[in-house]
């Protein structure tokens, strides 16, 4: 970057500011220009994007096809992609990005250290010596929130919040600003072109220290005229954070002596009751909502779901029910405090077993846990989804219950007597784009393997050696594997104590299916749940937000929405255009755009047109009810039964082939 005069904050920063947001815009938020005498076209680069958008979706006539959805031509494109600058009020993201630019701008006469402090303790993150003006932007912001809301947080819960706040704006700033690094460092010492020799040099921070410098002078303002896409992106996920913290706090403070009595909390109010607060437990959905768990200083804990938990409330009631069929163990139950769209819910340890036997009976319970699944249509049990609570496995995550869609037969597609693979949890090989297996199953899931992502991470980090490395091979959670002391028993040497279950729970089931079929009261709860439908696996959403956060994307939002294309594939899929697939990509592209990952639901309303026959729309159309429960109830036999245990057989033998 070169750096330019600074911006004073009158005219010059408005110019900025529109120039920024309008090249920073999605496409298809964009107006079209209706005179084209009007436009400022980069013809060259014009061709070059309709290149690249017939490439992602196939060819010229596929992307007719798809411009046909938006009632537009190939020749609209160039009003579409016109490059002028229109004068429209800025929004909501480009007044955070000016207020942002001031904290700049405070610093550059001041102190660095002394103007904004970091956290304490904080780990040593990408750039984020640069990144501190947006840590004092979000202390700012949270002050507004009323003082007895956030007075439930403790001086070492607001820290913590400000260590993951920094962390997360690092993840989404690090690539730039490593290109930028990278030219900076460049012009300093030509030879760390040479990365593999330079890397080798004794560590030294001049070089890094100049460039942090570089961005207090006024290399902040060029960095994002330069990436503007990433400063809608970066202001969007500050703001984000910061309403998510703002609403968990107003609701801890509510719901403060109902929690507490539920959960046997040991603390008498809400003042300073939070003494750590981890917010990253799970993807973003819906405005970068997170699962939080919320440590107290007593050492209580409680998980707080920003969503409806009325599925795990009614999966752990048919457990109690399930329980009292007499059988020689019975499964974990939790508790759970449900709001109209969000709830508290016990806190689940990975906790080790003390002897071999609990160890059996924790694999045993994994066979209960098959069976109702498969009965409960339970999908998406995957190791993130499963903890091991000593002898006790405890699924946390229950979005997907009555998923019992199988789809049109297709060679290799699983029947109906096979779907138990579809729970997620048995073992089960994967492959990424190159071929190489991994398995994120809930009991497959190694410690460290292909995860199927493409993970870059810093080394050297913060000096004049820092480079990146690319590693598909992460170290994973272990929570959802069963241990005792420092061994952790797969289901392969377990198999006959799984199958054991499995067997005891299946015939409990049929044994006392007119029991369940005649109880009201326990089915009824699975009648008109929110529940979860995965239009794609949410690796698919993830390695795409990964890419996109290149730096080439981010310098201008018409070639970040020509790769997000890529999801509107299916739109192409029929002679005319359908609009359920067209609202259902402009959600997924809504979400993506603002660094979610799409999350769709069963409260979704789609257009009702008794014309228009999608055959692969049936998975939002199908029912998920009760009825789910009792047609697989009916369809429980002898011959059903052996079917699937051969197939439980069959994945851990696949699985764990060649090893003891």
């Amino acid at each position: 970057m070169i750096e330019k005069k600074a911006i004073s904050l009158t005219e010059d920063i408005t110019k900025y500011l529109q120039s920024i947001t309008f090249r920073g815009t999605p496409l298809w938020d964009r107006q079209r220009m209706e005179n084209s005498s009007k436009l400022n076209l980069d013809l060259e680069l014009f061709e070059t994007r309709v290149t690249r958008w017939k490439s992602i979706l196939g060819s010229e006539d596929l992307l007719s096809k798809r411009l046909k959805c938006n009632d537009l031509k190939l020749e609209d494109l160039l009003s579409l992609m016109g490059n002028s600058n229109p004068q429209t009020d800025l929004p909501k993201w480009s007044v955070t990005l000016s207020s942002i630019l001031k904290y700049y701008d405070i610093a550059r006469n001041r102190s660095l250290l002394k103007t904004f402090q970091p956290p304490v303790n904080l780990e040593t993150l990408p750039f984020q010596d640069i990144l501190y003006p947006l840590l004092q932007y979000y202390r700012e912001q949270l002050l507004k929130v009323p003082t007895n809301y956030l007075s439930i947080l403790s001086p070492e819960a607001h820290e913590m919040l400000e260590r993951q706040f920094l962390s997360h704006v690092s993840y989404v700033t690090n690539l730039s600003l490593g290109v930028e690094f990278s030219k900076f460092r460049f012009n300093m010492a030509p030879a760390s072109v040479f990365e593999s020799a330079w890397s080798k040099q004794k560590s030294s921070r001049v070089i890094y220290g100049a460039f942090v410098k570089h961005f207090y002078g006024n290399g902040i303002y060029d960095f994002f005229d330069q990436y503007p896409v990433l400063a809608r992106l970066l202001c969007q996920t500050i703001e984000f954070f910061i309403l998510s913290i703002s609403t968990f706090c107003q609701r801890f403070f509510a719901d403060f002596h109902e929690v507490k009595k539920t959960f046997y909390f040991q603390i008498n109010e809400p003042k300073n009751a939070i003494s750590k607060l981890i917010t990253n437990l799970s993807d973003r959905h819906n405005n970068g909502q997170t699962v939080f768990q919320c440590i107290l200083s007593t050492g209580d804990s409680v998980i707080y779901k920003p969503r409806s938990i009325s599925p795990e409330i009614s999966f752990y009631n048919f457990i109690k029910h399930f329980n009292g069929y007499g059988l020689r163990l019975k499964l974990k139950t939790i508790s759970a405090v449900s709001k109209f769209n969000y709830g508290w819910i016990e806190t689940v340890n990975h906790k080790s077993c003390s002897t071999l036997n609990e160890v059996e009976n924790f694999y045993v319970r994994i066979g209960y846990l098959l069976a109702i699944l498969h009965v409960l249509s339970i999908t998406d049990v995957h190791f993130e989804n499963l903890y091991a609570d000593g002898e006790f496995p405890v699924i946390i995550d229950l979005e997907t219950l009555l998923d019992n869609y199988i789809g049109r037969n297709k060679p290799g597609e699983y029947t109906n007597e096979t779907s138990i693979l579809r729970t997620g949890l048995l073992p089960r090989w994967q492959k990424d784009s190159d071929g190489k297996k991994f398995d994120l199953s809930g009991l497959g899931a190694d410690e460290l393997q292909n995860s199927g992502l493409k993970i870059i991470t810093w080394q050297y980090t913060n000096t004049d050696q820092m480079h990146l490395v690319n590693d598909t091979r992460t170290m994973m959670s272990l929570n959802h594997r069963v241990f005792i002391k420092e061994n952790f028993p797969s289901a392969n040497e377990f198999q006959d104590s799984l199958l054991s279950g499995f067997k005891e729970a299946y015939f409990s089931l049929l044994n006392n299916r007119e029991h369940i079929l005649n109880n009201y009261e326990l089915l009824q709860q699975f009648d008109n749940l929110e529940l979860r439908t995965l239009v794609r696996d949410t690796s698919t959403y993830s390695s795409i937000q990964l890419h996109l956060l290149h730096p080439e994307f981010l310098k201008d939002g018409i070639d970040r929405s020509i790769e997000l294309e890529w999801l509107a594939r299916p739109l192409m899929g029929t002679k005319q255009p359908r609009e359920k697939r067209i609202i259902l990509y402009k959600l997924e592209r809504e979400a993506m755009e603002q660094l979610d990952v799409p999350h769709f639901n069963t409260s979704i309303k789609w257009p009702v047109d008794n014309n228009e026959i999608d055959e692969d729309f049936e998975f939002f159309n199908r029912k998920r009810d009760s009825r789910v429960i009792r047609d697989n109830l009916e369809k429980l036999n002898y011959n059903n039964y052996k079917q699937i245990l051969e197939t439980i057989r069959q994945s851990i033998k696949l699985r764990f082939k060649g090893k003891k």
